[in-house]
């Protein structure tokens, strides 16, 4: 069975992520970069599910619509102007949550790690200086 909330929360995401770019169009290689893991697990998901290739070629692209759908709505819509600093901050929560849960509980039984805490606070400290 086709997993929609998966799809639904992804498109979200990604939606959401594509709103803040309008105005920053260096950002937008960072998202495109940020993406392509995401569409590689996901439609080798697709296509090692029972659906047709046909079916998961028109999820992978409605995915892949999402963020600039999500530039171009914010850029056009005025609406979305009062709501903007709560979707980026929205969005960079997204952000911090996911990759610190990738970095944090990538080791077996989900151990603490000091020496990926000092990495992090490194890095940190290095784009404060930047």
């Amino acid at each position: 069975q086709f997993p929609y909330l998966l799809f639904g929360s992804l498109c979200l995401h990604a939606f959401l992520e594509g709103m803040p770019l309008q105005d920053h169009g260096g950002m937008v290689y960072g998202i495109s970069i940020h993406k392509i893991p995401i569409a590689f697990i996901f439609a080798s998901f697709l296509l090692n599910s029972t659906m047709s290739r046909w079916k998961a070629i028109v999820i992978l692209l409605l995915f892949a619509v999402m963020s600039p759908l999500g530039s171009l709505l914010a850029s056009e819509l005025s609406f979305f102007d009062a709501y903007m600093t709560p979707i980026k901050a929205i969005v960079a929560g997204i952000v911090l949550h996911v990759s610190t849960t990738l970095i944090l509980e990538s080791s077996e039984a989900h151990k603490f790690n000091l020496a990926k805490i000092l990495v992090m606070l490194i890095g940190a400290m290095l784009g404060f200086l930047v």
